[in-house]
């Protein structure tokens, strides 16, 4: 059993956000192992220290979280700050992904005028698709994931606050990981079965978000 220990590079708000997908992953691989699966999470802010005892063999990167509302710092600035971070995160033994940000900014009236926060998330989501490309770099689409349940349903934005938020967040790393990221490091055939046990983001979305309606027998009224 190897355990896994994730280094996540995010702002403090991200936080919740690993701490839920370190969670749903431990509890998602223990279940089909029969004991628990140890799993350590360690955060530092973007460019911060890595650990190096235990070393990480997860590697997280979620820069945009702080970086959307640096409206004055040239975007060449950012990507190049952006690149150099990526370049240490590789030079690790270490599956390394890069999270993008969730295109929704709260209360935006919109009314036909371009936001710059939203055009500034377009082009680090654009980045991190462009950084993917190189060896070794994954993308845990938190946007796409996102997309599917929009911003107001989570009662969220792109600085993925609240309990809704952390928990679909988490899960869409934790499905990363169980589907790129540790199939070096463990059988195929349990992270299948951890795959099961976490469940699809749809899965999610019938246990959390849609609610039944209270069934009514023939002839009766709801009406009090």
């Amino acid at each position: 059993m190897i355990p896994i220990t994730i280094a996540a590079r995010a702002h403090q708000s991200g936080n919740p956000v690993f701490v839920a997908a370190a969670r749903q992953l431990c509890r998602s691989l223990s279940e089909p192992a029969g004991s628990r699966w140890p799993v350590r999470l360690f955060m530092s802010p973007p460019g911060g220290d890595v650990p190096s005892s235990p070393a990480p063999n997860v590697m997280i990167a979620c820069p945009g979280w702080t970086d959307v509302d640096r409206i004055d710092e040239p975007f060449d600035s950012t990507a190049a700050r952006w690149r150099d971070d990526l370049k240490a995160l590789q030079a690790r033994d270490a599956a390394v992904s890069i999270c993008t940000v969730f295109r929704h900014i709260r209360g935006r009236a919109g009314l036909g005028v371009a936001s710059p926060v939203l055009e500034r998330i377009r082009r680090l989501n654009r980045l991190v698709i462009g950084l993917s490309h190189d060896p070794g770099a994954g993308v845990i689409d938190i946007d796409r994931a996102f997309a599917h349940i929009g911003g107001q349903n989570l009662r969220t934005d792109y600085r993925l606050s609240g309990d809704l938020a952390a928990e679909f967040a988490g899960h869409t790393i934790a499905l990363h990981l169980l589907s790129y990221s540790l199939e070096e490091m463990i059988d195929p055939e349990l992270l299948g079965s951890a795959r099961n046990v976490l469940g699809s983001l749809h899965d999610l979305i019938a246990r959390r978000l849609c609610r039944p309606t209270p069934y009514s027998p023939p002839g009766s009224s709801r009406h009090g």
